[in-house]
């Protein structure tokens, strides 16, 4: 089995944004006393993050459909980028809140557009192979970078969960532009 350049890319995109979602949740008392919050206050960091989640995708329904798919990708990965470099630097309960919120936004649309590049770039037969070898990024998120991120939140700073993150979609950026094709988009209306 060949691993194809744009599906890693693609995969780091993935495991990017799993650790950006759940990373937190291990280290929110932290975050909480950090920024001076209530712990009840803190879980609304979860909320911002869903609710970035939902706008993400209201863009990319109105504004992205016409746009070739590795700009959009590619403008997910900076939304990534300047999300979680917020995240890390907050400091205080609405500068994370709007970090969140940021950091969420991506989600939905590189998921979809993701998956959307994975089949349109498969070999035949291979489409299906492909989109699951992307989320595999979100899979390792949850076995491997959320605990790392929790041993190094509790160990040094959760600061530093959100940093790597940023660090890591400076790769994503990277990766999509030279692995990723261009991939103009096929019209089609807001129904199909």
């Amino acid at each position: 089995m060949k691993l194809n350049k744009h599906i890693a890319a693609l995969c780091i995109g993935t495991f990017c944004l799993g650790v950006a979602e759940l990373g937190i949740v291990p280290v929110l008392t932290d975050v909480a006393h950090s920024l001076h919050v209530s712990i009840p206050q803190a879980g609304l960091y979860i909320s911002a993050y869903a609710a970035g989640v939902c706008a993400g995708i209201i863009v990319l329904l109105v504004f992205a459909r016409s746009v070739n798919l590795k700009y959009t990708l590619l403008a997910a990965a900076v939304l990534i980028l300047v999300g979680n470099a917020s995240a890390a630097l907050a400091q205080n309960d609405y500068m994370m809140l709007a970090a969140r919120f940021m950091s969420g936004s991506p989600h939905g649309i590189f998921f979809a557009l993701g998956a959307v590049a994975a089949q349109r770039l498969a070999a035949e037969g291979e489409s299906a192979r492909d989109i699951t070898l992307m989320v595999l990024g979100q899979t390792s998120a949850n076995l491997v970078g959320v605990p790392l991120g929790s041993w190094i939140g509790y160990a040094f700073s959760w600061r530093i969960i959100f940093m790597t993150i940023a660090a890591l979609s400076l790769l994503l950026i990277a990766a999509l532009i030279y692995w990723l094709p261009s991939l103009p988009v096929q019209k089609k209306t807001l129904k199909e």
